[in-house]
């Protein structure tokens, strides 16, 4: 087809590849083989730009891109039935990308809004994960019938210490009875 490009990816759909070029510094005033190019001062005969044909395919996750990645003046371009890329959506019926090609502040807004989103699913679950951690503490704790102060001092307490300074808690009386105490008389037991 020797198109351009931005042109090919922007006819194909293809995302990826469009975002790519942008990066890489592609611009929506080149020509392909046919004529197609972006007119920035004027409206000409065969102008239809990459996303113009976003705009016809209605492609928004592609829209978005080339419409955030363009200058103000090119989103401006007429294609050759005098329609900027807003207008064609428009006139199409495509809200969600005409929306998104007429305010920028929208898109920055969306980004905005995922990481944020993204920052508050990480700190969920970083306290989901330090609440399991302390969940397992302190079902150990119950299962051995001990409490933070005497497993965090054991070496202080002589009674916690055994035969050759080991660890040795006499109030342990197994995991089933000491679970089954805990929940009956709610730790107030030895």
């Amino acid at each position: 087809m020797k198109q351009i490009a931005l042109h090919w990816a922007a006819v194909r759909g293809s995302i990826s590849a469009a975002d790519v070029l942008l990066r890489n510094g592609a611009r929506f005033n080149t020509s392909d083989i046919h004529g197609f190019k972006a007119c920035l001062t004027r409206m000409c005969k065969h102008c239809f730009t990459p996303l113009h044909w976003i705009v016809l395919k209605d492609n928004i996750e592609a829209g978005a891109i080339l419409a955030y990645a363009g200058t103000i003046e090119e989103l401006l371009i007429k294609d050759h039935s005098g329609f900027t890329p807003y207008q064609l959506a428009s006139s199409r019926g495509h809200r969600r990308l005409s929306f998104l090609i007429r305010n920028k502040w929208d898109f920055f807004l969306l980004i905005w809004m995922g990481t944020r989103t993204s920052s508050i699913s990480a700190i969920v679950t970083l306290h989901v994960f330090g609440m399991m951690i302390l969940t397992r503490s302190q079902s150990y704790q119950i299962s051995q019938n001990i409490t933070i102060n005497e497993s965090s001092n054991a070496h202080r307490y002589d009674y916690l210490q055994g035969h050759g300074g080991q660890f040795r808690y006499p109030y342990n009386h197994g995991i089933k009875k000491n679970c089954s105490n805990f929940f009956i008389y709610g730790g107030h037991f030895r």
